[in-house]
């Protein structure tokens, strides 16, 4: 009866024992125990593919976040002053780009990128300054007709176009050089769809420089364009021959004189002719006009009938074309 109460003793106290090493703390702890870390500071930075822009022209802007491998969205702004391609990117090997277009002249520009953080990394911002200059324009500029004889009636129309960002605004039309002159019915004119257009009628005899200036807008930078035109002496072309008959296989001589013409025409040419007729001539087909402006031909006569003689002056830069007409009869 003793030894099996001896048994029942140690029994109990073997399980007394295992229960009080269960009930330690390091036992109830056991390997699951969580510990919460905080958040790696970030550094974000920006830069642009140019610290300086034209307006409306795009840059590329690069967001960079360093920290713990971070990841998620990085969020842009501008401050209204631009446009965005678009307004938040995802990281990806800690950057990600977005394209920028600079949309008002205020300057300098800031552009900022906040990445908004996650599990491990905080949150942390960047910016980057950009200046904005208006956009450049170039004025072109043309009249016609840009050959016109003095005292002629005709109109010269001049037109001005301006290149831009949507350019607004006016033209200004002065005469800028030249030895000839021209007068505007009106020295300014408003751009609509980019262009603009005076009128001027035709003044002294000579060269003559017109020039177009823009005045500039919001967007665009001024700018000026020039155009040539002469205005030409009206010159005229008298022909004469020595005879108004010549015999067949006899000569005479016709004779070309130019007025009304501006400087030299010593050297210039004169084109001889012949129109229609029964009869026909044989003569030069040009001459040398002389410092006084005249030059002659000799005619001879080579089958009977009337024959027309004419003269033509091809004209230059200073002075008009002109014509002149003589009839002969080859006996």
């Amino acid at each position: 009866m003793m030894k099996n109460t001896a048994s029942i003793t140690v029994l109990v106290l073997l399980l007394g024992s295992s229960l009080a090493v269960l009930s330690t703390p390091a036992a109830a702890a056991g390997t699951n125990a969580t510990t919460t870390l905080a958040p790696v500071s970030t550094t974000t930075s920006v830069s642009c593919t140019s610290s300086s822009a034209t307006l409306f022209s795009a840059l590329k802007c690069t967001a960079s976040v360093t920290g713990a491998f971070p990841k998620g969205k990085v969020t842009w702004s501008d401050g209204g002053a631009g446009k965005l391609s678009r307004t938040t990117c995802v990281l990806f090997l800690g950057s990600c780009s977005i394209e920028f277009r600079p949309t008002s002249a205020v300057s300098p520009i800031t552009i900022t990128a906040s990445y908004a953080g996650d599990s491990h990394n905080a949150p942390s911002s960047g910016s980057f300054s950009v200046t904005v200059s208006l956009k450049g324009s170039e004025t072109r500029v043309s009249c016609w007709p840009n050959q016109v004889l003095a005292g002629s009636t005709k109109v010269i129309s001049c037109v001005g176009w301006v290149s831009g960002h949507r350019p607004t605004g006016t033209l200004t039309w002065t005469q800028t050089g030249g030895t000839g002159s021209i007068s505007f019915a009106s020295t300014t004119c408003t751009l609509a769809a980019r262009h603009c257009s005076v009128k001027a009628n035709v003044g002294a005899t000579g060269t003559v420089t017109v020039q177009a200036a823009y005045s500039g807008d919001a967007n665009n930078t001024a700018s000026s364009g020039t155009a040539s035109l002469t205005i030409r002496a009206k010159t005229s072309l008298a022909n004469v021959c020595s005879a108004t008959s010549v015999a067949t296989g006899s000569s005479i001589t016709c004779t070309a004189t130019l007025a009304g013409f501006s400087g030299s025409v010593s050297g210039e040419t004169i084109a001889w002719y012949q129109v229609g007729g029964p009869g026909s001539a044989t003569f030069s087909t040009s001459c040398t006009l002389s410092a006084g402006g005249s030059c002659s031909i000799t005619v001879t006569g080579a089958a009977k009938g009337g024959v027309g003689i004419g003269a033509f002056y091809l004209g230059d830069a200073a002075n008009g074309r002109s014509s002149g007409f003589a009839h002969i009869v080859v006996t």
